[in-house]
């Protein structure tokens, strides 16, 4: 994609051209956030990608133009590589012969996403019209290839570039854990930063990101378990040209990126033009400080995925024999399936009886997805279910030799599957189902019985729209500090009765909770007194009931901004007016915390 005759002006023609790799044509461009899962396409020379005229009908002309966040400029990215291998396996590339071409010249470079230049990874010239790459040459990681067609008179024609993606066979986690209701899994295998980014996209969450002292010091204990020094974190500061050394760093979440752990001297944003420090690191041998590095520099170190369960995951509740059965669709893997159940209280779904293996038949048609990962795994060449009892009796659709078990929606059959779900573009489709054993009871925040707005900004009299990018919310009162919601046990309003109450009580001492404040946090207790729980003194939690159903009013006993996660990952984010960071004065760095008290 090429801005015509590298015109900065307004209204300047977008065509296709050959490849040139000068850094101030019109063939350089920046994705830059619009929201909403939108972006906006800024070319090298500072206008953006644009339907001329704004106007929403076929046949219109792209242009570039001064940015002006229109909905003319904003763009969804659905890009997909549909080509793709495995290490250790052979590549094959194809073409078709040119036309008097007496030769091809072939490029192969390890994809850069225009962060980091590399050396070709191979490069060769062929009077054939095909190449094999070989399995020992190509790690994991995204590749581009390039071809001259060469002739008699020295003429070359050009290709496209042609991107494709090399998996490791598995993604298996050396270790996952759970820290404020949150997954996390520790992978163990070397890549750049953009390929990690995108590999924890395709399972379910995102690259890792850190926000406070507490979470610093979990990945530190979780990162003993790693065969690697160092390990990326979701964070960048790309934001233009390759060598800008003043723009701030930022998560790739849109999370404030308040807390930071720097070793002395960094980010430096170090290197030359195409390969300076634009990504950050945390690094055992640094005593878990960050660093900052290029896009590629990947050896010894792996990755940490993070996964934020939310309520609306959960497809479908049923019951049956006194359990619970939900039905999840969402595309993490096996690994993370395994501890979001448990974290729930529960495990993956595993085959007692023929009367509950009918059931779950019935309810998984309720599901989006069409597999569904089961508690059972191949150990040491056996196949057995997470408690240890032998798999016997399944009909398998397909025996792949992977190590996990799925069921298939539409035949209800089995497969042997990878923990990944290998093709990695296929685990979009994939869901798992959770059993919840008689005993055990999920309590989450419902949408309902909310007795004010379910979404509400809660701001200090004098914040305005310019100092947080975000507009003003209807209904604004700075005094305000409390807010009522209801309450769902197993997925139904929870009913008013005196057994229910102190059953609502107990639970809530299980809350996970995390203070979003900065320096100065007061250590967090949860404690009850006269029916009323509190949280240090931060926080206290009243029971009412509305319509018949059990109710709970959260009211902020100080300045305070905290996050509080119900066992089935639902939550509620509360920022009240005030010192929330304990500095002494109210300003802006009391908000670069989460701002929005929320109902998942």
């Amino acid at each position: 994609m090429d801005v015509e005759n590298a015109s900065n002006a307004p209204g300047a023609n977008v065509q296709q051209y050959y490849y040139w790799p000068d850094q101030t044509s019109g063939q350089q461009w920046y994705f830059e956030n619009a929201g909403n899962g939108y972006y906006y396409i800024r070319s090298a020379l500072g206008t953006y990608l644009d339907v001329q005229g704004g106007v929403a009908t076929s046949g219109r002309n792209i242009q570039t133009y001064t940015g002006n966040g229109s909905a003319a400029q904003k763009w969804k990215l659905e890009a997909e590589f549909p080509f793709y291998g495995t290490e250790n396996s052979d590549f094959y590339i194809s073409w078709n012969s040119v036309s008097g071409a007496t030769s091809y010249s072939y490029y192969l470079t390890e994809y850069p996403e225009g962060y980091a230049y590399t050396t070709n990874a191979r490069s060769g010239t062929t009077t054939g019209t095909s190449i094999i790459f070989k399995g020992s040459e190509l790690k994991n990681g995204r590749y581009s290839f390039f071809l001259h067609a060469n002739n008699s008179a020295g003429q070359s024609p050009q290709s496209n570039w042609v991107s494709f993606d090399i998996y490791a066979g598995d993604y298996v986690p050396t270790k996952t854990a759970v820290h404020n209701g949150h997954i996390y899994a520790l992978y163990d295998y070397e890549m750049s930063w953009s390929f990690a980014r995108d590999l924890c996209t395709n399972m379910g969450g995102h690259l890792l990101t850190i926000n406070n002292q507490t979470e610093q010091t979990f990945i530190e204990s979780l990162m003993t378990a790693g065969k690697k020094d160092a390990y990326w974190l979701g964070a960048w500061n790309v934001n233009g040209t390759l060598d800008e050394t003043n723009k701030p760093y930022r998560w790739i979440t849109g999370e404030a990126f308040s807390f930071t752990n720097w070793m002395s001297g960094e980010p430096n944003f170090s290197g030359e033009k195409g390969t300076r420090e634009h990504f950050a690191e945390i690094r055992k041998s640094y005593g878990y400080k960050w660093n900052d590095v290029n896009n590629i520099s990947k050896a010894n170190k792996g990755f940490i995925l993070e996964i934020e369960p939310k309520s609306s995951d959960i497809t479908y509740r049923g019951s049956y024999g006194g359990s619970q059965y939900l039905i999840i669709d969402r595309n993490i893997t096996w690994s993370e399936a395994k501890v979001y159940c448990e974290m729930l209280g529960g495990h993956l779904y595993a085959i007692d009886s023929s009367g509950e293996a009918s059931y779950v038949d019935g309810i998984i048609k309720n599901g989006t997805r069409g597999w569904y990962y089961c508690g059972a795994s191949k150990q040491n060449g056996t196949w057995k279910w997470l408690d240890g009892r032998a798999v016997s009796g399944l009909t398998w659709k397909y025996d792949w030799p992977n190590n996990y078990l799925m069921k298939y929606k539409a035949s209800l059959d089995y497969a042997a599957i990878g923990n990944a779900y290998y093709p990695m573009h296929d685990i979009k489709n994939i869901g798992f189902i959770c059993e919840i054993p008689s005993g055990k009871e999920v309590l989450s925040f419902a949408k309902d019985n909310v007795t004010t707005d379910a979404i509400k900004l809660l701001r200090w009299q004098g914040m305005d729209a310019a100092s947080t990018g975000e507009p003003r919310t209807r209904g604004y009162d700075p005094t305000q500090t409390s807010d009522t919601v209801g309450i769902r046990l197993n997925g139904a309003p929870m009913a008013y009765s005196t057994a229910n109450l102190a059953k609502a009580k107990e639970l809530f001492k299980t809350l996970k909770y995390e203070s979003l404040t900065h320096s100065g946090a007061v250590s967090q207790r949860v404690t009850e007194s006269g029916g009323v729980i509190k949280i240090a003194d931060k926080l206290s939690i009243s029971f009412g009931s509305s319509g018949g159903s059990i109710t709970a009013t959260v009211t902020a006993l100080k300045p305070v901004a905290m996050r509080l996660t119900m066992a089935d990952g639902s939550e509620c984010l509360i920022v009240t007016p005030g010192d929330v960071n304990l500095d002494g004065s109210m300003d802006a760095n009391d908000w670069t915390t989460i701002m929005r008290w929320t109902l998942q």
